[in-house]
């Protein structure tokens, strides 16, 4: 299995978050705040794990999204996304983005640090 890619995304004007995309087609769609995501009847958005914790457990975000991606069910229905939900830390949501909120690999994100940064 090839590791999950943590990405960097956003809302607009803004903070910078990492997500992880669970399903690469735009099919989902949140139906309020807080509530599962859902199928939707015509192409929406992306469905992902998203970092919703404290900065100062930013560090540990990409680790914790990688791992929750690999225990994603493959198979998306509404009960396994509810189990997997339920499973999550309380840092990470499961949501929906559109295509255009990726900006990139979350290693290479605007402002954040290089790889030869102390």
């Amino acid at each position: 299995m090839t590791p999950p890619v943590v990405q960097a995304a956003h809302y607009g004007l803004g903070s910078i978050f990492p997500v992880v995309v669970l399903d690469d087609r735009p099919r989902w769609h949140s139906p309020a705040a807080g509530a599962l995501p859902e199928p939707a009847p015509e192409p929406e958005e992306l469905l992902v794990v998203r970092w919703t914790g404290l900065d100062s457990g930013l560090p540990a975000a990409p680790e914790l999204l990688e791992r929750a991606a690999r225990r994603a069910p493959g198979d998306v229905t509404r009960g396994l996304l509810a189990r997997f939900r339920d499973g999550l830390p309380s840092s990470l949501l499961v949501t929906t983005l559109p295509a255009t909120a990726l900006l990139g690999p979350w290693a290479e994100r605007p402002g954040g640090s290089s790889p030869s940064s102390p």
